[in-house]
């Protein structure tokens, strides 16, 4: 997160919430067999324990102009442009 410009401070608590800070494309979602596999290769997917055993493989990370949105758990769609025709998924 550091790369991006969101310094740890004292935590998660410092990150901009309510909001869109980034885009990445999604590559690869990877289901492991167990916990340990898992682990061994968070480096790659950077996913916790919340999303059971997957790690969601990002490409092409990098930071946007902040989007005001309230967000949902997972992933979602959101009306972009000024009339909302284009919908992209996040």
């Amino acid at each position: 997160m550091e790369k991006f410009g969101f310094g740890f401070g004292s935590g998660f608590s410092e990150l901009p919430t309510g909001c869109i800070v980034g885009k990445a494309r999604l590559v690869e979602v990877k289901h492991y067999k167990d916990k340990e596999e898992h682990a061994l290769d968070r480096e790659r997917h950077l996913a916790d324990d919340a999303w059971g055993n997957y790690g969601f493989v990002l490409s092409g990370a990098e930071r946007t102009k902040v989007i005001e949105c309230k967000g949902k758990l997972g992933f979602w769609e959101i009306d972009a442009g000024k009339e909302g025709r284009n919908k992209k998924r996040i």
